[in-house]
């Protein structure tokens, strides 16, 4: 339904806003991008295209930086109509030849040099353009967090020690000033060759995606440009377009231009890998994969530069090149969600229907779990249900996207109970639990149910919990006394005598393998006896999120939370 509405409004476009008659759409194949691209021929036979950004990123900067770039000389798309309203624009079409398509051995030289006239062009605009943000130091060190937190991680198959990330995050810092030896001009921030376009019957090139374009250190481009991590290119062509953009500037010394170069391909380098990593993982784009040794390769070669030893040593101590491959596999795909019980201490609001479908904010509270699993792209899931279970049976038909099978209870079997009576539904591998209750906001550097699957370890863990300071809990008054702590060797310990200072609360989120259910007792029972179990062979593991936890057990805590994420989007 969605997919034809979005049809219907761009017919809309193309016939009433635009005004064209008797034309065809063609479908424009556009790798990585959430936009649709069509060519539109017009009943003369000339051709324009169609964008049709639904999510609305950054289009209006898309035509401000169009308009910018075509006022200093750099052939951009020219737009022809745009409608801010329903996302959607009508711009120039300049053809299928993208440098990817057509360069070879015999070109290649001469094609370059076009990609970067065009580079120089931009390089030599001294004007601002008003809707770029800074490309500061924050900016470049969250890129390099790409790889940090998805591509180490991902690649080595466990997650890094909050010391590691401290040491890698100061060497990267330490030569920050690097970037900025040479001086800051307007960053395309996607240039590279599938973005650079020979325009029919034109003698210079034309580019295309770069509303995400900043004002910052100047060789992010060209090291982007011939340093593709998608292609090889001759290290003779790599090093002749490297002198030819130097030779053309003017007030910055070689040994400066050299080492802002040599940031700029590290920051390059490391962020494409972390990219590649998230596509590969999260977007579930697998073919990416091929394109990561060659990225290996030039990584490899950037550290060779003699500022970057610090930098080298550290990675081959913590993140060896035995351990620099593809991103692990990742073997959890079930989930199970809790979501049997009523609520008793919801009171009324749960006479009506059960607790997981009390709204917070506009959305039910199972809702809030089924979005985080849809962000790790699980969509097998058994939900068990006892009170009133039509109901949420009922209110799940609108989530089409998973394949969900109920387990139903005559009577709540408790949490560790309802696992185990559809335990012969979740398979032999390790599974997400979650509370159907539980509602929070991701915070820091990485999801927390992300972090949990880089954490887990078949062989170390037979249960890992997601904790979360007691300082960031919104919501049911526990008198401050958490559930968890940490103690001196490293390893988790419940607060089974409710005593005051254990700083953590389980969220109700974690990672169980099946195996620990053997010899767990028949009917109802709870899930904490098998984290106490896990706990006492010291097999149970841990995650302490950031963010915010909103304890939504009492009426009061709804309205708490309700407060909190309204502020929040405000």
């Amino acid at each position: 339904m969605e997919n034809n509405v979005r049809e219907l409004k761009r017919y809309s476009f193309a016939s009433n806003f635009c005004g064209l008659k008797n034309y065809k759409l063609e479908g424009l194949v556009v790798d990585g991008s959430t936009r649709q691209y069509f060519r539109v021929w017009h009943e003369d036979g000339k051709s324009s295209v169609l964008m049709d950004d639904a999510v609305g990123r950054r289009i209006k900067e898309f035509v401000e930086l169009s308009d910018f770039l075509r006022r200093h000389g750099v052939h951009a798309p020219e737009v022809y109509f745009k409608d801010f309203e329903n996302n959607f624009l009508l711009i120039e079409d300049l053809g299928n030849a993208d440098f990817g398509t057509i360069l070879n051995d015999d070109n290649e030289a001469d094609l370059f040099k076009l990609a970067v006239d065009a580079l120089l062009k931009i390089y030599h605009i001294k004007e601002r353009p008003a809707c770029v943000k800074d490309m500061d130091e924050q900016v470049i060190l969250n890129d390099f967090n790409l790889f940090l937190d998805w591509y180490m991680p991902g690649s080595k198959g466990k997650s890094l020690t909050e010391c590691q990330r401290k040491e890698f995050r100061y060497l990267i810092e330490e030569n920050m000033e690097m970037a900025f030896k040479a001086p800051s001009a307007l960053v395309m921030w996607d240039y590279h060759v599938n973005n650079v376009m020979m325009p029919p019957e034109s003698e210079e090139c034309a580019i295309i995606d770069f509303q995400d374009a900043m004002w910052g250190p100047s060789l992010y481009d060209l090291a982007s440009l011939i340093e593709d991590e998608r292609r090889e290119i001759k290290p003779e062509t790599r090093q002749a377009m490297k002198d030819y953009f130097f030779n053309n500037i003017s007030g910055v010394s070689r040994e400066d231009f050299e080492d802002a170069y040599a940031y700029m391909a590290l920051l390059r380098h490391m962020r494409v890998l972390g990219r590649f990593t998230t596509l590969i993982t999260v977007t579930k784009k697998p073919w990416y994969a091929k394109y990561i040794p060659h990225a290996l390769d030039l990584l490899k070669e950037t550290l060779k530069y003699p500022k970057f030893a610090k930098l080298k040593a550290w990675l081959d101590k913590n993140f060896p090149e035995s351990e620099r491959g593809l991103p692990k596999e990742i073997k959890i795909n079930k989930a199970f969600v809790l979501a049997a019980g009523r609520g008793v201490r919801m009171g009324e609001m749960t006479n009506a229907l059960p607790k997981p479908l009390i709204e917070v904010n506009g959305k039910s509270l199972i809702d809030y779990n089924f979005d985080k699993l849809a962000e790790l792209k699980i969509f097998d899931v058994v939900v068990n249900v006892c009170y009133k279970g039509e109901m949420i049976k009922q209110h799940l038909s609108n989530r089409p996207e998973f394949n969900i099978v109920f387990s139903e209870e005559e009577e709540a079997l408790g949490t560790g109970g309802g696992i185990k009576n559809a335990l012969h539904l979740m398979g032999e591998e390790a599974f997400f639990v979650m509370n159907s209750d539980t509602l929070w906001q991701d915070g820091g550097f990485k999801a927390g149910m992300w972090q949990m699957i880089d954490e887990w370890d078949e062989n170390k863990y037979d249960i890992l919990l997601l904790l979360h300071p007691m300082d960031k809990i919104k919501g049911d008054d526990n008198k401050g006394i958490g559930n968890y702590r940490i103690n001196e060797k490293g390893r988790i310990e419940r607060n089974a005598l409710k005593e005051e200072g254990f700083p953590y609360w389980f969220t109700g989120v974690s990672i169980v393998h099946p195996r620990v259910f053997e010899n767990s007792p028949d009917g109802k029972f709870s899930l904490r006896d098998l984290f106490d179990k896990a706990q006492n062979s010291n097999r149970l593991g841990y995650v302490v999120n950031d963010g915010l936890l909103f304890h939504v057990g009492i009426p009061e805590a709804v309205k708490q939370a309700e407060n909190v994420l309204m502020k929040s989007c405000a």
